[in-house]
């Protein structure tokens, strides 16, 4: 199994490399927002050399993630408490969830993030 690196203490630029790098493309944001520069998500890369250009230019952007079809990558986003409460009752009343990758925001939600789903994943 591939070793991940621990990617809080990298610098942003090769947390997003690494990301590209198991295909994920990737695009910098000022906080939540696309630079006015660019597309945003339309703009994500998975090429080092782009994405070291534009941590250049934006040498404290965060990493956006072009998710869904491109990357294969899907993202439910649980605001607690309520998106807790509602996420168990779904899996109790239907089927739990895989155990995937989870992450946290700046506001401390909890993200669940659902990767990479099923090649026939009607969801894509």
């Amino acid at each position: 199994m591939r070793k991940t690196p621990e990617l809080n203490a990298l610098p942003v630029v090769q947390a997003a490399v690494y990301y590209a790098q198991i295909g994920w493309p990737v695009f910098p944001l000022t906080g939540k927002v696309p630079y006015k520069d660019s597309n945003g998500y339309k703009d994500a890369t998975t090429n080092e050399q782009q994405i070291q250009t534009w941590w250049t230019h934006h040498p404290t952007a965060n990493i956006g993630l072009a998710t869904g079809e491109r990357s294969r990558v899907i993202v439910v986003d649980i605001d607690p408490p309520e998106g807790y409460f509602s996420l168990k009752e779904l899996q109790s009343t239907y089927t739990p969830l895989p155990e995937t990758r989870r992450s946290r925001t700046a506001k401390t939600l909890k993200s669940l993030n659902m990767g990479p789903p099923e090649r026939d994943c009607p969801y894509l």
